[in-house]
């Protein structure tokens, strides 16, 4: 069906009118007010559950939460078993219980309050303005003391706590109470209640810290013997107390909570609220006791505790001595947290004050004192070389030279230059291990070396002499020997004997026979005679010089792990695990084979066979690992 120009029309209005109206209604609901400027009145001091508040002109319930300013004209509500605690700029308070509903306006020369429902109870401080309440049941208000209302729209109770209060009806009836006086007031109708029995103690609307799990809460009464004691919790209805209590006084332990009292003799009953505070002290969280915390410049200490309630006030002090007489830091937060800079290295001591304020009820606790430190960092030291010791003479050899050091792990690299600035570089490797052996033919001359860890940090360059030995003279064959002829002595037989001097070698005698080619199938194998021991010339044996001597054995008691070793010694092992492996050290013209079990500057241990041998750096020419135990 086609559409005419003006139904569409007709469909384009009614769809903007209906946008416009929908965007007016949620602009209407949930913008603020701006109907001149708004002023601030009050503070939210305390609230219990939920709480809400409504802004005048408004139809919207906010929730509202501690420590948020209360305006002219805002409606505030609290649920069941709800509590707020409201601070006039004036030094009124007004205090909600559960399921009520107030307005609070400022008069030129009152607190105008409007009362729906639930219960309330004002304290006027002195000099602040008077209160004026009314209510849905008609009755009005004028109290120069401090007053407590409860009921709704039919019948309001009125008592008064101190000072005095004019109630007045809807028909103009009016009464003076007094100091613990109370009336009804319905409609038109204002009736005092007077009776001879009367609760003294707890007060109508009071607060009561408990420093444990439970605290005792005293009944006292006047003009009865007897009475039934009922607590009923407020949130829930539900009875946690019914006694008969046989004289006054009588004491319920009650644990914190929200609690509404009634107490009953003769057929007249007494009620009131009573609110059990958790007053335990905040406990210390971070930093813990005797933390150490590293010193940077401008240092931030976070501080965190844990409080017993979310509504106190804490204030975090910092001090440098135990009794806090030189506090260096102290500020207030209602957070259970606090960072504090500028703090130097050194020692200090914090706790936390904290406060709960509830009508006349002041109570303050302190924490614990927490010790900690302010510590500076610890520069990490360069590795310590070891071994070649500054100026000494190593003797290359085909295993290498060695080089060893004491650091604190990880990957060391060893450079070996040929100036103390290592520029000119002939040798760098990198290990895990705290040795390593610089198998890189190198030729005599003086050289310098140095490890760099991990971190970067170097060790100083240390000077070492390396000393190539002569190459030993290769035996020439003779004509025998290129013509097939088997020599009978060894090379090793000829190279270790001594020459005698101006005077031509002996040759060895050996057996020639013609070369002859054989047959493949016919080849004889010429066995080798040994040669005479008696031709074969052998260096002398001198004794060593024990000052000089290139190992010993070591001393009973002293071996690493005996117990009563060299105190100070240990001093120079390698601070890195050093691997247990066998190896074979070559020393002058001996090899001694063991375990390396421990490294000094000047010498190393070696578990052998035959004991631990001590051996002087400057005579080892080589180490290096055993092959049949390289796994």
């Amino acid at each position: 069906m086609r559409s005419s120009v003006s139904d569409v029309i007709f469909y384009a209005v009614c769809t903007a009118a209906i946008a416009a109206s929908s965007a007016g209604l949620y602009f209407d609901i949930n913008a603020v007010s701006r109907k001149g400027v708004r002023s601030e009145i009050g503070t939210i001091t305390y609230k219990e559950r939920v709480v809400q508040r409504k802004y005048a002109g408004e139809v919207v319930w906010r929730a509202v939460d501690r420590s948020q300013p209360v305006y002219e004209s805002d409606t505030v509500m609290t649920e069941r078993g709800g509590e707020a605690s409201i601070k006039l700029f004036d030094g009124t308070a007004v205090e909600l219980g559960g399921e009520s509903m107030i307005r609070l306006s400022r008069g030129e020369n009152s607190v105008n309050i409007n009362f729906y429902s639930g219960e309330i109870a004002t304290r006027r401080e002195e000099g602040s303005r008077p209160v004026q309440v009314r209510t849905l049941a008609g009755a009005a208000v004028h109290a120069t003391g401090d007053i407590s209302l409860k009921g709704n729209s039919n019948s309001v109770e009125v008592a008064v706590a101190n000072g005095s209060a004019v109630v007045r009806g809807r028909g103009g009836e009016e009464r003076t109470l007094a100091r613990n006086e109370r009336a009804d007031v319905t409609g038109s109708n204002v009736t005092e209640k007077r009776n001879a029995f009367d609760v003294l103690t707890p007060a109508r609307r009071t607060y009561q810290i408990a420093t444990n799990e439970r605290v005792p809460v005293l009944f006292a009464w006047m003009n009865a013997k007897a009475a039934d004691i009922e607590i009923v919790r407020a949130e829930r209805g539900e009875s946690v107390i019914k006694k008969k209590a046989p004289a006054s006084p009588n004491t319920v332990e009650l644990a914190p909570g929200n609690y509404i009292w009634h107490v009953t003799a003769g057929g007249n009953e007494v009620s009131g609220r009573l609110v059990v505070l958790r007053g335990m002290p905040a406990a210390a969280v971070y930093p813990a006791s005797n933390t150490i915390i590293p010193y940077r410049e401008n240092s931030v200490v976070s501080f965190r505790w844990e409080a017993g309630r979310s509504d106190m006030q804490h204030t975090l002090e910092v001090a440098r001595d135990r009794l806090f007489t030189d506090i260096i830091y102290q500020k207030n937060t209602a957070m259970q947290t606090l960072a504090a800079d500028m703090m130097t290295a050194g020692m200090y001591f914090w706790r936390v004050r904290s406060k709960i304020e509830r009508g006349d009820l002041v109570h303050e606790t302190v924490s614990g004192i927490v010790p900690f430190t302010v510590a500076e960092e610890k520069k990490n030291e360069p590795p310590k070389a070891l071994f070649p010791a500054p100026a000494s003479v190593v003797k290359a050899s085909s295993n290498g030279v060695v080089m060893s050091w004491d650091g604190e792990g990880g990957v060391s690299t060893v450079t070996v230059a040929r100036d103390k600035d290592m520029n000119d570089i002939v040798y760098r490797e990198q290990t895990r291990n705290n040795f390593v052996s610089m198998k890189r033919e190198v030729p005599s001359g003086d050289y310098f070396w140095r490890v760099t860890d991990a971190d970067g940090l170097s060790s100083e360059a240390r000077s070492f002499h390396v000393e190539v030995p002569p190459v030993k003279a290769a035996v020439v064959p003779n004509a025998a020997t290129q013509a097939g002829v088997t020599t009978m002595a060894t090379n090793d037989a000829v190279s270790n004997a001594t020459p005698r001097t101006n005077e031509t070698a002996v040759p060895v005698k050996t057996a020639v026979k013609p070369a002859v080619k054989p047959e493949p199938e016919k080849v004889a194998v010429k066995p080798v005679v040994k040669p005479e021991p008696e031709k074969v010339a052998v260096k002398p044996v001198v004794m060593p010089d024990p000052e000089k001597t290139a190992v010993r054995t070591a001393a009973a008691g002293t071996v690493p792990g005996s117990g009563s070793d060299t105190p100070g010694t240990n001093a120079l092992l390698p601070k890195r695990k050093v691997a247990v492996t066998e190896r074979i050290v070559q020393i002058d013209d001996a090899v001694i084979q063991g375990r390396i079990i421990r490294q000094t500057e000047d010498e190393i241990y070696i578990d052998t066979d035959d004991g631990v041998k001590v051996i002087q750096r400057v005579r080892i020419q080589s180490i290096d690992y055993l092959k049949k135990d390289a796994k």
